[in-house]
Order: structure tokens, then C-alpha cells, then sequence
């Protein structure tokens, strides 16, 4: 029965290839895929929903092919609190989350807890 569900699954999903391990599926999505859902915006949670695998073998997978989430400007702290006080000047009541999607908008990806510093 277990093999009848594992080749069911194989000719479902166009996009992953299913090969028995010594004890459950494993499943290879293209790295192409995920690069390129990943650079659309998607989220974790929602890329293992669009490919109907567990969160844990798109980390899984991500690790695989050296993937990451994160891509963070290389800014120093002088440029980084600058940017910010320009933004802060022209936006007076403006909260973090605000200031991280204006420096986003100015291609300046940071984390959340540099912006909560300056």
C-alpha cells in the first residue's frame, strides 16, 4: 500500500522526484524553484504549502544548495544611523516597522534589531 501512495505521489507532483530511503520519502525540489520563490517573496510556510511538503525539507533542501532567506545589506553603523535620521527627518512619527520598509524601498535590507538601536 505504502508503495502504491509513494508512486501516486511521484506522478502528482510534477516538480519533485520521490525516492525510497530506508525509511520515508525523500523529496528533491529543484533548486531553481526555490531560488526563485524565495526571490519572489514567499515565505517558509508558504512555499512548503505551494509544493505540499513539510516546512522542514524546504530548510532541508535550502541547506542542500546553500540557500538562505537572508539577504542583508553590507552597511556600516555610520551609513546605517544616517540613512535612518534622514528617514526619521523627513517621516517624524514614523515607528520601526515603517523605517525597515522606507530603507527596503531604498534597497537596504537590515535586521529588526538595528533599527530598534538608532
Amino acid at each position: 500500500m505504502m508503495r502504491l501512495r509513494i508512486e501516486s505521489m511521484k506522478y502528482g507532483q510534477g516538480y519533485s522526484n520521490i525516492s525510497r530511503a530506508l525509511d520515508e520519502p525523500k523529496y528533491d525540489i529543484p533548486k531553481e524553484i526555490l531560488v526563485t520563490l524565495i526571490e519572489s517573496g514567499f515565505k517558509i510556510t508558504e512555499i512548503s504549502k505551494l509544493l505540499s511538503v513539510s516546512e522542514r525539507t524546504i530548510y532541508r533542501q535550502m541547506n542542500k544548495f546553500n540557500i538562505t532567506c537572508y539577504d542583508f545589506t553590507d552597511i556600516d553603523d555610520l551609513n546605517l544611523e544616517t540613512e535612518v535620521r534622514h528617514v526619521i527627518a523627513e517621516f517624524p512619527r514614523v515607528g520601526e516597522t515603517m523605517i525597515r520598509q522606507i530603507l527596503h524601498e531604498k534597497a537596504i535590507k537590515v535586521y529588526k534589531y538595528y533599527v530598534s538601536i538608532v
